[in-house]
């Protein structure tokens, strides 16, 4: 009898389920890709041109970032196979290997889009159809631009204005990366006109000429522009219309909204919440406020002002002065973080329609973190919240999706109709698309602790307890000192060491392999270990039967296997050592993520930084444990490289974060501004030995096309080579170059508070003085104050004459006062972290 092969994956996946491992791993071994691709296929033959359907081809075909002359260079089988280059991408592209241009990289686009990649679907297929509706992100690129439709244009166009009768006005910001107006939006739009006499739409891109006359009878006037300043770019324009207009007289208009289309609704009329805060006493509101980036501040995608704030000046000051960001979470803090604070220290009283102690009740009773768009089905039926989250329905909540769409249905069947849940998860990848609910991080948590009292039973049965240390590059090794403590000392543990890929970047295969040689030669035989990828992008798991894994990053950095949020529900203990100290505003958002309620323990490196964790963290620092920073005890004899003589050695090390780059956000390195400088200072100071050690993203992302490009990069690095004072640093382990060199000059992160330890001085390079306050905790200000700051080159031309040369070093004194509170337990932080989790497990 012939099985078709639907038929084999459901007896694959419940053999999988009903523990009969073996033959269901063989199964979906021998037939899950062929199987996958039927059912995408719709159940057609993989033979002939009928694999996707013509739609698809295409949507592909049309697509600006398709290429088919540059497709048909880069695989020439094209032109045997009989295929058009349109399908042949269609069908060898869906896991990023093959790529549709020069401009579109697919294994970023799966990597920044993991639901795409769960779904198995064609990242270029699922852009076109869904991402670009969205605005989903398709490069690690910051700057990266949309391509818009041909046909689309910016346009103005104004309709009737009509007489005061609700006396209030809204500003309504749109973005749509199609040239169209989603019917989403429509509804939301006729929601809005029923409690707003006018409302004026800004758009922040071009539009289908044929596509506005859709807003007439809801708007008074409509811009799309693509003028790149996001939300408030465009709040900013449509207050500056509206007073054109003269809506914001007095006698039309006691009360301005300011909205944008990141929610779908209204779920229920918006005119019940206008009730409900009609009276309160306050000058401004909105629906929720947020206790995160380090400021409560009410959230801005649906605020009201009222008339008191708009016969003042703060607010129509504060939306002109909004400018150009490179990215979203520079507007986040820039204007959504600092609005409330802003009209607060005016004067003005502020509210939100869900009250602010529903937040702080919940963070401090459940140990989750305070994000009210989290929670839409609570705050739905408990507070008649009248919009949704676009992304909560797809799964970016800790409540059921499913639950949610529900509740939408039957509240308002209209609107549940324009909704679409997230794609489902492909067979055999049973891993959540999104951020685990909370009542399965608790759950999460139980069953951590009953997974110690498991493994504690096996130590005691006399039994090593196996830890398995991820690395996904030699230079973000921070848990190395632990795992040596293991392997030397600690009898009761059997520590690994495996390679993993960082999705981040297109190359992750080769990565591996580099950080394998690097790592093979100070990693005894058998202590180290490399999962192989199969045909279909899949690596092993090797986690399988581990105890203890420890993560190296609070990141999403690798295939799922090796991502945090693998842990939960799973039969080990995740334990994190950080790879960089905290000491920066940037760090805050990190210590929310999600992921580090995943861990059992999260290892930190002074009583500073766990005090922000615990500020700013899901678990309000539950899991943490101060046991000094594990990374820094390899720098304890650590061999420095032979001198030359007596002549004084200085560290050059720029970070990666460029403008533009991987993290637009940080923004602290200055490497561009200096480029040439670096390259003039070994001639100008060639009594001087200057070792370079660039971080090691920042070639990386400097050889992108969107940047320098990889002719520039290479020429530059071969230039500062050539120079005979200087040496070159890229050894994943750098505390030899640390001990060897005299001070350092560098913009870096981590290096900001790790060069404490070898007792030396630092200039570290700022581009304001406004940068310290807007970027650093109180701990990284602390760090600066014992620096010599340089806001250009002659500052650094004074250290290197002046501290360096001269041996004049005034910072010595309070220097090594202070470095005595940032290094606890030094050299001995893993044998700390080692002793918490003995006495955990009860592990001899």
């Amino acid at each position: 009898m012939n099985f078709p092969p639907s038929s084999i994956v459901l007896l694959a996946r419940l053999l999988r389920r009903d523990g009969f491992a073996f033959f269901g791993k063989c199964a979906r071994f021998a037939f899950s890709r062929d199987a996958w691709l039927w059912l995408l296929r719709g159940g057609r033959s993989s033979s002939g041109p009928a694999r996707f359907s013509r739609r698809d081809i295409e949507t592909i075909r049309r697509s600006p970032w398709f290429d088919e002359a540059w497709i048909c260079r880069e695989h020439p089988e094209i032109l045997r196979s009989g295929v058009s280059p349109a399908e042949f991408y269609l069908v060898h592209g869906t896991t990023g290997a093959v790529g549709p241009g020069p401009d579109f990289v697919g294994d970023e686009y799966l990597a920044l889009n993991p639901d795409v990649q769960l779904a198995g679907m064609n990242p270029l297929l699922h852009f076109e159809q869904y991402g670009s509706l969205r605005c989903r992100q398709i490069s690690f690129l910051e700057d990266s631009k949309t391509v818009f439709p041909d046909g689309a244009t910016e346009q103005s166009r104004d309709f009737a204005v009509a007489p005061p009768k609700t006396f209030r006005t809204a500003v309504f910001a749109a973005f749509s990366g199609n040239g169209r107006i989603s019917a989403a939006n429509l509804l939301y739009l006729r929601g809005l006109s029923e409690i707003a006499d006018n409302v004026v739409y800004v758009s922040n891109n071009p539009v289908f000429p044929d596509e506005v006359r859709k807003l007439d009878g809801l708007v008074c006037h409509a811009t799309f522009a693509n003028h790149g300043e996001y939300d408030f770019g465009s709040y900013k324009r449509g207050f500056r219309k509206a007073v054109e207009l003269g809506l914001l007289a007095p006698e039309r208009t006691r009360e301005l909204i300011l909205a944008n289309d990141s929610c779908i609704g209204p779920v229920v009329p918006f005119s019940k919440a206008f009730s409900a805060m009609e009276t309160r006493r306050c000058d401004f509101w909105g629906l929720t406020a947020y206790l995160g980036f380090g400021q409560e501040h009410v959230q801005s995608y649906f605020m009201v002002f009222r008339r008191k704030v708009l016969d003042g000046r703060e607010l129509r000051s504060f939306l002109d002065g909004v400018k150009r960001e490179s990215d979203r979470w520079r507007v986040i803090s820039h204007y959504e973080v600092r609005l409330t604070p802003v009209l607060r220290e005016a004067g003005y009283r502020g509210d939100t329609l869900v009250p602010w102690n529903f937040f702080r009740d919940e963070a401090d009773d459940h140990g989750r973190l305070a994000f009210p768009p989290a929670s839409p089905v609570t705050l739905l039926r408990r507070y008649g919240m009248p919009l949704v989250k676009t992304k909560t329905i797809n799964g970016e909540n800790d409540e059921s999706p499913d639950e949610l769409l529900g509740l939408i249905g039957q509240i308002n069947p209209e609107l549940r109709k324009l909704v679409h849940p997230r794609p489902k998860a492909a067979p055999g990848k049973d891993v959540a698309a999104h951020p685990v609910p909370r009542e399965k991080r608790l759950s999460h948590m139980e069953a951590c602790r009953e997974n110690v009292r498991r493994i504690a039973e096996k130590a005691a049965s006399g039994e090593a307890v196996r830890t398995v240390f991820l690395v996904s590059d030699p230079a973000m090794f921070p848990a190395r000192p632990l795992f040596e403590a293991m392997r030397r000392g600690a009898k009761a543990f059997s520590p690994s060491v495996c390679v993993v890929p960082d999705l981040r970047w297109t190359d992750p295969e080769e990565r591996m392999a580099r950080c394998f040689d690097e790592l093979q030669k100070t990693i005894p035989a058998g202590f180290l270990r490399l999962p192989h990828s199969d045909r279909d992008g899949c690596w092993t798991d090797v986690l399988s039967g581990a105890d203890i894994v420890c993560y190296p990053s609070p990141y999403d950095l690798s295939n799922f296997l090796f991502n945090p949020h693998w842990a939960v529900g799973r039969s080990f203990l995740p334990i994190h050592v950080n790879y960089g100290f905290y000491r920066s505003v940037y760090d805050r958002g990190v210590m929310s993520r999600q992921n580090y309620a995943y861990f059992w323990k999260a290892f930190f490196e002074c009583e500073a930084t766990a005090k922000e964790y615990a500020e700013h963290s899901i678990l309000q620092g539950a899991n943490a444990e101060v046991v000094g920073y594990v990374k820094m005890d390899a720098l304890f004899g650590a061999k420095p490289w032979p001198r030359n003589g007596n002549r004084k050695r200085v560290m050059i090390a720029p970070h990666h974060s460029v403008e533009g780059g991987a993290n637009d956000t940080l923004a602290l390195s200055n490497f561009e501004r200096y480029a040439d400088y670096f390259l003039e200072l070994p001639r100008k100071h060639p009594e001087l030995d200057f070792v370079f050690r660039p971080h090691p993203f920042l070639f990386t992302v400097l050889a992108r096309p969107g940047k320098w490009g990889r002719a520039k990069a290479e020429r530059w690095i071969a230039r500062m080579k050539a120079h005979p004072n200087v040496r070159w640093s890229d050894e994943g382990d750098y505390f030899p170059a640390f001990a060897s060199c005299d001070a350092i000059v560098q913009d870096c992160g981590s290096y900001l508070v790790e060069w404490f330890y070898t007792g030396k001085p630092c200039c570290y390079m700022l581009k304001d003085p406004g940068d310290i306050d807007a970027k650093f905790s109180p701990l990284g200000m602390e760090c600066l104050s014992h620096c010599y700051l340089a806001y250009g080159k002659p500052a650094i031309e004074s250290f290197l004459r002046d501290v360096v040369e001269g041996g004049n070093d005034p910072k010595s004194a309070a220097r090594d006062e202070f470095r005595k509170s940032v290094m606890v337990n030094y050299p001995h932080a893993a044998d700390a972290a080692l002793a918490s989790i003995k006495r955990a497990l009860g592990a001899g």
